[in-house]
């Protein structure tokens, strides 16, 4: 794209940081590292949009001139990992994985948003072979430690199905040796992929264990228990939720006449259950 024209594209899209973008074309490392959000920003927007090619644009401009790519500049590299980390999560919501994957190849830094974003990107286009590769190379390099809540929940929405059974299993260590199971959004994926791989036990144990839950806690249990024909036990735990003075909301309402509605339901009569547990259906 020529220089003009993409200024002009670029000014359309933010005017607000036509500043920042003029940064690119000098040569200050103190002028862009000032505009390191601004441009990290503008990337993390072309991502959510799928502008692939504003933000391929912008990439070309870097290279050319930013002290990223240079290795005589004076500017320590972890200073330039959050564009680094922009540049690569907006080729991977682009699912320009090759792309993203090379600009991963060339960080001299990488931090754990970075290994997240070629986690989610790989298992997100369906590449979960991949996907999971990066997770376990990830483990491997920065330690069980460094992986965080996001790490976690990417991995497990994955794991959906009898196949992904080891990976779930794999991925509930690590959260218990990083101290990440008291964490209610991890124990809730945590639910939701044991059932979807077949193993409503331990769906059922990880919850029984859980020391804090809210409403998402609750209704996975119950839609699990559901999904898997354990009606009977669902709706055990939909009184059971109602007895800790949980609200339900309106997934835990369609799991629950899933389950009374049901030709192998043990509910006799659906509507004489819903009369009588009115205060659920209220």
């Amino acid at each position: 794209m020529k220089p003009r024209l993409f200024t002009h594209k670029f000014n359309n899209f933010f005017p607000q940081f036509s500043p920042s973008i003029k940064s690119l074309t000098t040569f200050s490392p103190n002028l862009i590292l000032s505009n390191f959000n601004s441009i990290s920003f503008i990337l993390s927007k072309c991502g959510r949009n799928g502008n692939i090619h504003l933000g391929s644009s912008i990439h070309a401009s870097i290279i050319k001139s930013f002290p990223l790519y240079n290795p005589r500049n004076h500017i320590d590299p972890r200073n330039c990992v959050v564009v680094w980390n922009s540049l690569l999560g907006m080729y991977a919501k682009c699912r320009a994985l090759r792309d993203a994957q090379k600009v991963f190849d060339e960080m001299p830094v990488r931090d754990t948003v970075s290994w997240n974003s070629m986690v989610s990107g790989f298992l997100s286009s369906g590449e979960f072979g991949v996907g999971f590769g990066f997770f376990r190379v990830m483990v491997s390099d920065l330690g069980v430690g460094q992986i965080d809540q996001a790490s976690f929940t990417t991995v497990l929405s994955a794991c959906d199905g009898v196949r992904f059974v080891r990976v779930c299993e794999m991925v509930h260590g690590f959260v218990i040796l990083s101290g990440y199971d008291i964490e209610v959004t991890v124990g809730n994926a945590l639910i939701t992929s044991y059932f979807k791989c077949g193993c409503p036990s331990f769906g059922r144990l990880v919850f029984d264990e859980m020391g804090v839950r809210n409403d998402v806690t609750w209704t996975a249990v119950i839609s699990g228990l559901v999904q898997s024909g354990l009606y009977e036990g669902g709706l055990q735990v939909c009184r059971d939720m109602r007895g800790a003075l949980v609200d339900p909301n309106s997934r835990t309402y369609s799991s629950v006449l899933t389950a009374i509605l049901s030709p192998f339901s043990p509910v006799a009569d659906a509507e004489i259950f819903v009369r009588g547990h009115s205060f659920f259906f209220a």
